[in-house]
């Protein structure tokens, strides 16, 4: 169920991020904006626009995790299961009519998935100077490691110098910023995907540095997307190397999330598998 309050924070300039479970368990996080409240006080509403991945994955596996934040740092998460999607009736009229599919020729709904909530995490805000701290103290440790977000030879185990990967310089831009929406994604214990903001999360040494904490043991599949008031969004994946305080992403993937390439990869690691 649903609470005003949850309720509240679905207004259109809210950032919603839905997160999925692919086949080969990949998890996958991207913005979808057209997130809203259903007919029903336990009902979330979607509209399917350039999201054929997530799409492609709820039809495999139903489950799926949202997150709701807003600009001064509330947010909550929702899980819950597709329970169809639609291309006509009264959910597929009430997303049409949001301003980003009414007014845009460029952005036809095809169709609204709609969604029964499950459980929703109570409201909570991240503090500012908390965020703050954290990028710091993240910023300081990657300085630690070697400037080598930037592709500077690291020091390897047996002591064989090595480059880091280099990263699209738009990518490890965006998500250098503080001022940026940052979230974190995985398979939770349970089944369903998990999905966390993480503003302060940087890029380090063809990694992430995230947050560490239950449930994100070292060769956990894992996914960060950005989304900046540009707007532009990415989203990265690969394996969590646990640590304190904090673990690393170790990226081998980085996909567009936003047009004119939504969904595309752009980015590979040497050695990768597709």
């Amino acid at each position: 169920m649903l609470s005003p309050a949850h309720l509240e924070m679905l207004a259109p300039t809210a950032p919603k991020f839905v997160a999925t479970l692919g086949e080969d368990g990949w998890p996958n996080v991207v913005p979808v904006l057209s997130v809203c409240a259903g007919q029903e006080p336990s009902q979330l509403l979607f509209g399917e626009f350039m999201i054929n991945k997530t799409r492609r994955n709820l039809e495999a596996d139903p489950h799926l995790a949202i997150l709701v934040i807003t600009q001064d740092l509330r947010y909550y998460a929702v899980r819950g299961r597709l329970v169809a999607f639609q291309r006509a009736g009264p959910a597929f009229d009430l997303v049409s009519s949001q301003p980003l599919f009414r007014y845009n020729p460029y952005t036809g709904l095809r169709a609204v998935g709609i969604v029964r909530v499950e459980e929703a995490s109570p409201v909570r805000r991240l503090s500012a100077a908390g965020v703050a701290a954290s990028f710091l103290g993240r910023r300081l440790s990657a300085a630690g490691r070697a400037p080598s977000a930037l592709g500077r030879p690291l020091q390897a185990p047996g002591g064989r110098g090595r480059e880091a990967p280099a990263w699209p310089p738009p990518v490890r831009e965006k998500f250098a910023r503080l001022k940026a929406l940052k979230v974190l994604a995985w398979r939770g214990e349970h089944g369903y995907p998990v999905v966390v903001p993480d503003p302060a999360m940087i890029p380090s040494a063809g990694a992430l540095l995230v947050r560490s904490g239950r449930g994100l043991p070292s060769g956990t599949l894992a996914a960060a997307a950005v989304l900046t008031a540009d707007p532009v969004a990415y989203q990265v994946k690969g394996r969590l190397a646990a640590g304190q305080p904090f673990a690393r992403l170790e990226v081998t993937r980085i996909y567009s999330a936003c047009p004119p390439l939504p969904g595309e990869l752009i980015w590979r690691a040497n050695g990768c598998r597709p």
